[in-house]
């Protein structure tokens, strides 16, 4: 029953994966579930089946505890019956740091981050948002309600002003690209004094004068916006060339697009640039108009929510169903009590190591949660099956609990798991690069 046990918790620890919307996490959840059962029933039929074939079996030794591995186990369990207040004292404090720890996780999907500082592509991203304008793009995309809508000095002038506040706000921008820059450079070049020297031409195109969005009838000697408007119609159909990465229409547009150009890829930094964006649009922008944040960056925002969202579901259901395991198989609730504490404690401690070693959570770390609930769970129902049979020989608690933490074989079980878990997490890391 313990290898039952052992087999249907990992499933659980990995099938919890199944939950995520993310399709990668959803599939790596239903394969390792698949494999995980392969596994349990080569245990329970092959194995029986070719030690029945082999007739003898095996020979069992008694472990020496005075010796060896059995000489550190009997002072570990020495130490852990003698000093209890002190073994939950340490563990209060560990579960302490790790909290503080988790509050320091760096999350984001940032891939170039997956390469080694060393790599080719490293280097290559580092230079480009040294000396150029950035590798990440996020793209705003501004809906009007009618065809030519977005010629609209009143919606020209949000998406210039918009420029100005995010640029102003956030210096990880490099640029941002949109048709204001064409139509303001337009504007500045028609409105060139005709009678003018040489010297008057050159100090006007190196002034700002007219380089603006057209908003003042007045001054162009028009009578109103709608006036302006055609002017900017007209701009375009000069310009003749091809705007069709920033404006659906050359002529009246309803959509435009604004691309910014941002040197980091860090989830917090384009997180609070979306938010300014966001916040910004809905109070200053005219009705009528709808603004979307949408690009590769806002792409790699949305997975990195996928991702938390994923991992807590997974977390709270694998634990959940842990604990109904354990409280059927054993008939006590405190026995799934147990199960889901000596999970929760690693889970705390694996995260808040991250957090202090400045690991970030992304897809290939979050998987590792729900392979960390799959192995770890089998120490508890190991040491919890082998409590249960010392118990019934002797009435003696303390003397079932030295004699279970002395047992060699429950070890041989850690190192074995934890050896495989290293092996799976470098082949996982491998795999999605």
């Amino acid at each position: 029953m313990a290898v039952v046990l052992a087999g249907l918790t990992t499933i659980a620890g990995s099938g919890s994966l199944m939950v995520s919307d993310i399709t990668s996490m959803r599939n790596f959840g239903i394969f390792t579930s698949v494999g995980v059962l392969v596994a349990l029933l080569a245990a329970l039929i092959l194995i029986p089946a070719t030690l029945s074939i082999k007739g003898g079996g095996f020979s069992r030794k008694k472990a020496d505890v005075n010796r060896g591995l059995g000489r550190v186990l009997q002072g570990l369990a020495e130490i852990t019956l003698r000093h209890k207040r002190a073994v939950v004292i340490v563990t209060v404090i560990i579960i302490a740091a790790s909290i503080y720890g988790i509050t320091k996780v760096v999350m984001g999907n940032w891939m170039v981050m997956m390469f080694k500082e060393d790599t080719e592509i490293r280097e290559a991203d580092a230079f480009l948002n040294k000396n150029f304008s950035g590798t990440s793009f996020m793209n705003i995309t501004i809906e009007g309600e009618s065809s030519g809508s977005i010629t609209h000095p009143d919606a020209l002038q949000a998406m210039d002003e918009l420029s100005c506040h995010i640029k102003e706000n956030h210096h990880q921008i490099g640029k941002v690209l949109s048709a204001v820059e064409l139509i303001k450079r337009m504007n500045h070049i028609m409105n060139m004094p005709e009678e003018a020297t040489e010297a008057e031409l050159e100090e006007y195109k190196s002034s700002a004068s007219y380089y603006e969005i057209p908003t003042d009838p007045k001054k162009y000697n028009l009578k109103s916006k709608e006036d302006l408007q055609r002017l900017i119609s007209q701009y375009l159909l000069l310009y003749s060339g091809n705007v069709d990465s920033l404006l659906d229409d050359a002529l009246e547009p309803t959509y435009a697009n604004m691309v910014i150009q941002i040197k980091t890829g860090e989830h917090a930094v384009l997180n609070r640039i979306k938010q300014t964006i966001t916040e910004y649009t809905a109070e200053n922008f005219p009705p009528g108009y709808q603004v979307r944040v949408n690009g590769a960056a806002n792409v790699q925002l949305t997975v990195n929510e996928l991702v938390i969202a994923s991992q807590i579901k997974s977390i709270l259901l694998s634990l959940a169903i842990v604990f109904v395991i354990l409280a059927l198989y054993y008939k006590s609730l405190t026995a799934g009590g147990l199960g889901v504490v000596a999970l929760a404690i690693p889970l705390l401690f694996n995260f808040g190591l991250m957090g202090l070693l400045k690991i970030r959570l992304d897809i290939g770390t979050a998987m590792m949660a729900s392979i960390a609930i799959g192995t770890g769970i089998d120490y508890t129902i190991h040491f919890l099956n082998a409590y249960r049979f010392e118990r019934r020989r002797t009435p003696d608690w303390a003397k079932a609990t030295e004699t279970v933490l002395s047992l060699i074989v429950i070890l041989r079980i850690m190192i074995c798991q934890l050896v495989t878990y290293m092996i799976m997490t470098s082949f996982l890391r491998r795999r999605l690069l």
